[in-house]
């Protein structure tokens, strides 16, 4: 039923907030906020520019990056991690996605990458990222 809500986290209360109304079995979105349990801290590390060709001079511009997720909670979660790849509308401008190579994330269109993972409490993983952007001088 639609009315006012107050949204309690480990027995702490978090919010106020008002619900709409929502049909037996129909599912809804509920915005909480950030989760101060999980942390997630994205660095650059590197970048490196190249100028590549003899003819067919062009410049190739390399990332580096590392995603940190930790799980500072006393229970196993789960998580979705998203980042987004740059996307070019030139046909000139390339975009490469260098690592990671495995099969450990989903590729979606609009460069959406979709990591799903499962941190035990405590845990702390650690996701590299490399990207190359290659276009003509």
């Amino acid at each position: 039923l639609a009315g006012p809500m107050a949204v309690f986290l480990d027995d702490t209360f978090v919010a106020n907030g008002g619900l709409r109304t929502v049909m037996t079995g129909e599912s809804f979105d509920l915005a909480l906020g950030a989760d101060d349990g999980i942390r997630i801290e994205r660095k650059r590390l590197n970048r490196f520019t190249e100028e590549t060709g003899i003819i067919n001079k062009e410049t190739r511009v390399t990332y580096e990056v590392s995603i940190t997720v930790q799980n500072n909670k006393k229970t196993s979660e789960k998580v979705t991690l998203r980042d987004q790849l740059p996307v070019s509308r030139n046909e000139k401008i390339e975009v490469n996605l260098i690592a990671p190579s495995d099969k450990s994330f989903a590729r979606e269109p609009g460069g959406l990458l979709t990591w799903n993972l499962e941190l035990k409490p405590g845990e702390k993983r650690e996701i590299p990222l490399k990207i190359s952007v290659t276009y003509p001088v």
